[in-house]
């Protein structure tokens, strides 16, 4: 941990980043975090599945890699099988307080120090974006969160609306799904979002197997403390926790919920509900979010957020933003 003037020490980071890509987008997040956070500790998790990546990318900002196992896909239980493997790995061989997690598509808009003085100051064990399914009040979210949390799903093994499909394709397919849901409340075609290209999945109603626990949902990029990941990856191994894995592995993107379900069910942990990272969805259906440009600028600077995602490659604002976050000399 670093000092502060005023003798109170700042948290060590880790910055756990989930890549699929490698080029020149990835090595330059790598180098501004060493760059704004030289004593960070730098956690990759590649999919080499996708794309090799030379391991002198991250040996030179002092990281650590990790490829996964298998192949990840978007939307399953994939990636949160491979990050749970690797937070293992961070808590039995890393002298860190704060494990931060993010994407190759990430940037910092905020100095590493505003970052580490803002969990410094929190009374909490986890900052994570999230909330109750039961409570999430925009009626459109609410019915997608419903959908992807209370059924567990089977792949299609083919479809017929794909992002490379005809319009009129897909929009048979979704009036088809329209029809499912409408008809009966047990089963429910779920089709992934147009920008993915993922066959759609045909769900059965069902609910978490561990009674009284109440299922939450928010943001895949979220902060634990030593202790909350301690906590969460001694709770994975009960056979409580296990069932809801399990539970989840069946569900329509995880990694947006299982965590947070797995937190909020911990009654000796302190949850602070708030965003680290600036996101934004104009086209939510695409289920990208939108790329920030120069003319966000101002916007990202002034948000409060630590990080936002997501960014072109080479576009001129990561200049821009790179003259805002770097540390004083």
């Amino acid at each position: 941990m670093t000092g502060t003037a005023e003798g109170v020490r700042d948290p060590k980071l880790a910055y756990l980043v989930s890549s699929y890509r490698s080029g020149d987008q990835l090595d330059r997040l790598l180098t501004t975090l060493r760059r704004n956070d030289p004593d960070a500790e730098i956690v990759l998790l590649h999919n080499g599945f996708e794309n090799p990546l030379d391991p002198a990318v991250v040996t030179a900002v002092g990281g650590h890699l990790h490829l996964v196992t298998a192949p990840v896909v978007w939307g399953d239980a994939s990636l949160e099988h491979e990050r749970h493997r690797v937070l293992r790995w961070v808590l039995a061989e890393l002298d860190v307080d704060w494990v931060l997690t993010l994407s190759e598509q990430d940037y910092p808009v905020a100095p590493a120090a505003a970052l580490r003085a803002r969990l410094r100051d929190t009374a909490a064990d986890a900052v994570v974006d999230a909330q109750p399914v039961a409570q999430t009040r925009d009626p459109l979210t609410a019915r997608d969160v419903r959908r992807r949390y209370g059924f567990r799903y089977a792949t299609l093994p083919s479809w017929p609306g794909g992002r490379r499909s005809p319009r009129p394709v897909r929009r048979a397919a979704e009036l088809l799904a329209l029809a499912v849901e409408r008809s009966q409340p047990f089963v429910r075609l779920y089709l992934m979002p147009t920008g993915t290209g993922l066959p759609p999945k045909v769900g059965r109603r069902a609910s978490p197997p561990v009674a009284g626990v109440e299922v939450w949902w928010g943001s895949a990029w979220f902060a634990l403390s030593r202790r909350a990941l301690q906590v969460f990856l001694d709770r994975l191994q009960t056979p409580e926790g296990q069932a809801l894995l399990g539970f989840f592995d069946r569900t329509v993107i995880p990694t947006e919920a299982f965590v947070h379900t797995l937190l909020a069910a911990e009654p000796g942990l302190v949850v602070e509900r708030a965003a680290l990272h600036e996101i934004r969805f104009s086209d939510p259906a695409s289920g990208r979010p939108d790329e920030f440009g120069r003319g966000d600028l101002e916007h990202l600077l002034g948000c409060g957020r630590f990080l936002a995602r997501k960014f072109a490659p080479g576009d001129p604002v990561l200049d821009d933003l790179d003259l805002a976050t770097a540390p004083a000399r």
